[in-house]
């Protein structure tokens, strides 16, 4: 009996051991996987930019009368590397598993109007079309407020560099099996290609969500995008 018990946990110590190193595994395949896209993406701006500079130093290419044009074009250069930079330094800034998650107590109806329905207002004052379909959210939750409203930020930043705002955006909120739903839907912006940031900011995402417990669901074809996000409330 005492031999079957330690041959059971030492089973068990290989079988936990063998899920760590799989999750690592993929951990790495995926950090590798968007750090070498980014690399990709990066390539163009600091092309345009370097070519800009270039022109810029040159008298003949570059008359006086034409300098601020360049100059504006290499600061909107800098600011896309940037941009690309922050959200890189965001992924592996959520990705670290030593970072603890300091959470506190939360009414879902404040965190609606607060991460959902200001925005939505300020959508709604551009003359965007939202549709709302909500129930009474009468719950509580323990959240990271910082890191939730990082997720909602990318979420209507996203929205408006890649909506069709012709077309109505429909937010819902519900409360369902011991989770908050806040969900939103889209027309996608035709010719619009969505690039590696938009990839890495949405697992950013998904990651903050994921230490909160809940789960962020993406569905989209070439014409729709709707995002779900289910946080567990109290």
């Amino acid at each position: 009996m005492l031999i079957y018990f330690f041959s059971w946990k030492k089973a068990k110590e290989i079988e936990q051991k063998t899920q760590e190193l799989q999750h690592q595994k993929e951990a790495f395949l995926s950090s590798h996987e968007l750090v070498t896209s980014l690399s990709h993406d990066l390539r163009t701006p600091l092309t345009s930019l370097i070519g800009y500079l270039e022109i810029s130093l040159n008298e003949k290419l570059c008359p006086s009368e034409k300098l601020p044009d360049y100059q504006r074009a290499v600061l909107q250069k800098a600011i896309q590397i940037k941009d690309f930079s922050d959200t890189l330094f965001e992924y592996f800034w959520v990705m670290n598993p030593q970072r603890e998650l300091q959470t506190e107590k939360v009414y879902g109806n404040e965190l609606v109007f607060q991460m959902a329905e200001e925005p939505l207002g300020d959508l709604e004052a551009d003359r965007v079309t939202v549709e709302r379909k909500m129930s009474d959210i009468t719950c509580q939750l323990m959240l990271n407020t910082a890191l939730i409203h990082r997720v909602f930020d990318n979420i209507f930043s996203n929205l408006r560099k890649y909506a069709d705002f012709s077309e109505q955006v429909t937010a819902v909120y519900d409360m369902q099996d011991g989770f908050l739903m806040l969900s939103f839907a889209n027309k996608k912006r035709k010719a619009i290609s969505s690039g590696c940031r938009h990839k890495i900011s949405l697992k950013s995402c998904q990651v903050i969500v994921q230490k909160h417990h809940g789960r962020l669901i993406i569905e989209q074809d070439e014409q729709n995008f709707k995002i779900a996000i289910y946080l567990p409330h109290l």
